[in-house]
């Protein structure tokens, strides 16, 4: 009888070896495998295809391909599908590193796949629910079905059962980047699209530990392409799980998955899709970030904290690979702490370099949106650098109440934000006495590409009511108002760009102001405004035109006895036969009392009338063509 038993157990452990040979006699298993094989695999079992010959890996032992070798790797991407999706053919994982483990086989230059690992004695409770598609899950695992330990730079081959998708759990011990692949047969996505699933896991309270899912990205894969690779994810250290399911239709066919880590603090975080949940962003530091595909869930959108302790001047500059496709992937802006927007932009596949321009900023917070309009693998760059000389605007300064102060003399840097023709950058000169003022506008760098009117200037009076106003061409280096006439006080000049062809890059505005109380001061549009002109004197001014609009220049003069006055209008001569000019003398009812008109080649007009006592007027408004030149204007005794 004891022989019997004896034998019996002989045969068994015959039996349990010949098993664990035949299961294992590939290049063996990791000690890691091995524990997680006590008992029969369930049906819920991973099954890893190892192909024969080649060594099996310790994923206990493997370590994570170093930062600068992700870095350097080829993209290899190429352009498939629709115009609205991106994907790349799949890049070769990097060999794992060596180790001086005796029972560890050599690298090989191939990845490699770990041994099959399978989940505990299936539970008698229920699976848990399937994820909804969104941002945020319910304290569950997403998906329902098999569960497995994803190493990093590993193929895993699994095929989905009836019970639903597959889950690949990790650990990440660093902040860094991840970036995946999915590939499958192309008979598999006849039942609908795969997809691959990045959630993160999160503690929801923190005392009681219950956790939930974030998702992060979705990959797809579908009958157009059957591989596919996620952008990079930014990731902190914590748990993560991608969760693999299938098309509409329960199907069968095998998969292939592969998960890379980078450790790296120069990516973005994910999920910082709230302006609540921003990534630090650092000037004059670079940091780089993608737009991570939710799904149904819909589009990413990146939120970024910059913090400034000193008012200064910054550029924004986002750039991302090229690509043959006129969509817009990327929307960038940038606002103030207020919410007020700065700069937008929407870069282009062929044009994906977008800079805002300098732009002076205030000591503060300021927040940056990168929102992705499509689908794709691009990763982009984001810098705001810093400029710590010259003077420059001060943003926001969109409107009058916000104006930046302009000094007379010093060249202001400023740039008009593409934002939809919406930013205007508004300027405050301040005047002691009256006098001239003359405006420059400069467009250094400014490249010849189209006839387009990139930039238009105007100068306002402090109750915003337009004195000059001019458009300069692309062409044109610098563009020079008239020297107009001004009393003391506040003024404003606007440069904007809207509903006129916007120009990136930096502008330059200055001004100088001549002291000169014979000058014209505007505004005197209308006679209600009309300047006072002492008998006997002499003014200059201009006829300013403001667009389409002209100028109209108001005098006021008073006889206090009936006496004969002449009033001279000059001009410099040219040899056209235009009339520049005309004039008009009216009483205080606004009854015209002389009119004339002075050509170009006349540069002297002079009107003769005897003036009983009272106030009179004078209007000098543009003739057949109009000039900014300036002209005098006398008012006096007439004398023999």
């Amino acid at each position: 009888m004891k022989r019997k038993t004896a034998g019996g157990l002989t045969v068994l452990l015959i039996c349990m070896i010949l098993s664990a040979l035949a299961f294992g006699g590939r290049g063996g298993i990791s000690r890691q495998a091995a524990l997680r094989q006590s008992g029969a695999p369930g049906k819920d079992a991973t099954v890893f295809s190892i192909a024969p010959g080649e060594p099996v890996a310790d994923p206990e032992r493997e370590e994570a391909p170093s930062a600068a070798a992700f870095a350097e790797e080829p993209s290899g991407a190429v352009m498939t599908g629709d115009a609205q999706t991106l994907t790349t053919e799949p890049v070769p994982a990097a060999a794992p590193a060596e180790t001086d483990d005796a029972d560890t086989p050599a690298s090989s230059p191939k990845p490699q796949t770990p041994e099959a690992t399978v989940n505990a004695a299936a539970s008698p409770e229920p699976a848990p629910a399937a994820p909804q598609t969104s941002r945020l899950n319910a304290p569950t695992a997403p998906g329902s079905g098999q569960e497995t330990v994803l190493v990093p730079n590993f193929y895993y081959h699994g095929a989905l059962d009836m019970t639903g998708g597959a889950n690949y759990v990790f650990t990440l011990t660093e902040r860094g980047a991840v970036q995946y692949e999915l590939s499958v047969p192309e008979s598999a996505t006849s039942s609908g699209d795969w997809e691959a699933r990045l959630w993160q896991k999160y503690t929801v309270n923190g005392v009681s530990g219950e956790t939930a899912y974030r998702l992060l990205n979705v990959l797809t894969v579908d009958n157009v392409r059957f591989e596919g690779r996620s952008p990079h994810v930014g990731v902190l250290p914590g748990d993560y799980l991608i969760e693999v399911v299938s098309g509409a239709n329960y199907s069968a066919a095998g998969y292939d998955l592969i998960m890379q880590f980078t450790a790296t603090a120069g990516y973005e975080i994910e999920c910082n899709d709230t302006p609540s949940r921003y990534t630090s962003l650092y000037p004059d530091v670079t940091i780089r970030g993608s737009g991570s595909n939710l799904g149904a869930a819909g589009s990413d959108a990146d939120w970024y904290l910059v913090r400034l302790y000193a008012s200064t001047a910054v550029e924004l500059r986002f750039s991302h690979e090229t690509r043959d496709l006129t969509t817009v992937p990327f929307v960038v802006t940038l606002y103030d702490a207020d919410g007020a927007i700065l700069f937008n932009g929407r870069s282009s596949f062929q044009q994906a370099v977008l800079a805002s321009g300098t732009l002076g900023l205030t000591a503060g917070d300021y927040l940056i949106k990168v929102e992705a309009r499509v689908r794709s693998e691009l990763d982009y760059t984001l810098l705001v650098s810093r400029s710590l000389s010259g003077a420059y605007e001060q943003e926001p300064n969109d409107e009058l109440g916000t104006a930046t102060p302009l000094p007379e003399g010093t060249q202001t840097r400023g740039a008009v934000s593409d934002k939809a023709g919406l930013d205007r950058d508004y300027y405050r000169l301040t005047l002691d006495a009256p006098g001239a003022v003359t405006l420059t506008l400069e467009n250094p760098g400014m490249v010849e590409t189209d006839d387009h009117a990139v930039r238009r200037v105007t100068l306002m009076d402090g109750k915003g009511r337009r004195i000059w106003s001019a458009v300069m061409q692309n062409w044109d280096d610098i563009l020079t108002s008239p020297a107009v006439g001004l009393a003391a006080g506040s003024y404003y000049v606007c440069v904007d760009d809207e509903n006129l062809y916007h120009a990136e890059g930096e502008y330059v505005l200055s001004y100088q102001f001549t002291s000169d109380r014979y000058r014209e001061r505007e505004y005197n549009n209308i006679r209600d405004l009309a300047n006072e002109i002492d008998p006997n004197t002499t003014l200059t001014g201009t006829l300013t035109n403001v667009g389409t609009v002209f100028d109209e220049d108001w005098y006021r003069f008073t006889v206090t006895e009936t006496r004969p006055t002449q009033i001279r209008l000059s001009h410099p001569a040219g040899e056209r036969t235009d009339t520049l000019y005309e004039i008009e003398v009216l009483d205080a009812h606004g009854v015209l009392l002389l009119a004339g008109s002075s050509p170009e080649n006349a540069p002297s007009l002079t009107l003769r009338q005897t003036f009983a006592p009272g106030v009179y007027f004078v209007k000098i408004s543009a003739g057949t063509r109009s000039s900014d030149a300036p002209y005098t204007l006398f008012i006096g005794e007439d004398t023999p």
